[in-house]
C-alpha cells in the first residue's frame, strides 16, 4: 500500500496544464508524470503509434509480421459528460473539421485491425496487398501551453521525418492527398494544418480531408479508421469527399498554402503519385505519421 502517498498532492507549477485539466486528470497519471516528467502519452494517436512500433519491428526483423488494432468503446456516460463539460465535445455532436463553426468533436466507436509484413515476404507467400506503407514516424509535442494544446512545429518536423525516412523528401510535391486528424477542435485543426501547410505549401499545395466528420471521433482507434479510408482511396482512385465543411476555417491559410478540401469526390489527380500521408495525435502530445503509396503503383494487383 502507498500510505505515504498523498495522491491529492501534485507539483502543478512542473507542468503545463490548466486549472480545468488539473480537476479532472487521474491521479496515476500525475504520479507518473511526477516520476517521468515527458511522459508519452499516445491517446488518440495510439493506434498509428502502435503501427509505428511495428512497423520499426518489421525493418529490424525482430518479428515476421504484425497485427495492429485499435479499440473504443463507450461503455459509460461518465467521461462523454466530463468531456461535454470541459469544452472538447461538439454541443451538436458533430466533428466539424476544417469548418469556421467547428466546437468540438463528436465520439464515435470503432474496432480496427490490419495485418502488416515486409513486402518482399508479403509477395513471397502470395499474400494479398491492399498497400504499401512507405514510412511510418513519431514524435512528441514537448512543452506546450496546455496538456491539451498540439504544437504545430511538432507536426511539421513529423512529416518532414517520414518523408526523409522514405527517402522521399524530394517528392513531396508528387503527393496526392494529406488524411489529418482534424477531430473539429478550435485550436487542434489550425495547428495541425498550419505545419500541413508549412510542408506542402511551397509544393503547389495538396488536397487535405478527414474522416472524422463522417464517421466520428474514435480516439484511440481513430489512426487505424483514417487508414483504411485512404487505403480505399488509393485503390479506387478518388480522393473522397469531406463533409460539413460550410465556412472554411478563417485561422487555417487555405488560399495562401493551396489546401483544398474536396466538397465532391475527384478523381485522382494526375500529376500526382498515389500517395497518401496520414497524421494522428492525441491528448498530451503523442504524435504519429503514415506515409502510404497503392499497390497498384507497385504493380500489384489488388484483386
Amino acid at each position: 500500500m502507498l500510505n505515504h502517498v498523498d495522491i491529492d498532492a501534485f507539483d502543478a507549477g512542473l507542468f503545463s496544464m490548466t486549472q480545468a485539466e488539473l480537476g479532472i486528470m487521474d491521479p496515476q497519471q500525475r504520479l507518473l508524470l511526477e516520476l517521468a516528467r515527458l511522459v508519452v502519452r499516445a491517446a488518440c494517436a495510439a493506434s498509428l503509434y502502435a503501427l509505428d512500433l511495428a512497423c520499426q519491428a518489421l525493418q529490424t526483423s525482430q518479428m515476421a509480421s504484425a497485427l495492429v488494432g485499435g479499440v473504443n468503446l463507450i461503455m459509460n456516460p461518465a467521461k462523454t459528460e466530463a468531456m461535454l463539460h470541459f469544452g472538447v465535445l461538439s454541443k451538436g455532436a458533430s466533428s466539424k473539421s476544417f469548418d469556421a463553426d467547428a466546437d468540438g468533436y463528436a465520439r464515435a466507436e470503432a474496432v480496427n485491425s490490419i495485418y502488416v509484413k515486409r513486402l518482399g515476404d508479403g509477395l513471397h507467400d502470395g499474400n494479398p496487398i491492399r498497400a504499401v506503407i512507405r514510412a511510418t514516424t513519431s514524435n512528441s509535442d514537448g512543452k506546450t501551453s496546455g496538456l491539451t494544446k498540439p504544437s504545430g512545429e511538432a507536426h511539421e518536423a513529423l512529416i518532414r521525418s517520414a518523408y526523409r525516412a522514405a527517402g522521399l523528401e524530394g517528392e513531396m510535391d508528387k503527393t496526392g492527398f494529406f488524411e489529418c486528424h482534424a477531430a473539429g477542435t478550435a485550436s487542434g485543426d489550425p495547428e495541425e494544418v498550419g505545419a500541413v501547410a508549412r510542408t506542402f505549401g511551397d509544393q503547389g499545395g495538396i488536397y487535405i480531408g478527414s474522416v472524422k466528420p463522417n464517421m466520428g471521433h474514435s480516439e484511440g482507434a481513430s489512426g487505424l479508421t483514417s487508414l483504411i479510408k485512404c487505403v480505399m482511396a488509393l485503390e479506387n482512385k478518388v480522393i473522397p469527399p469531406n463533409i460539413k465543411v460550410n465556412k472554411p476555417n478563417p485561422n487555417i491559410p487555405f488560399k495562401q498554402s493551396g489546401l483544398r478540401v474536396p466538397t465532391d469526390a475527384v478523381s485522382w489527380p494526375q500529376d500526382r503519385h498515389e500517395r497518401i500521408s496520414i497524421n494522428s495525435f492525441g491528448v498530451g502530445g503523442a504524435n504519429a505519421h503514415v506515409v502510404t503509396d497503392s499497390a497498384a503503383s507497385f504493380g500489384i494487383s489488388t484483386h
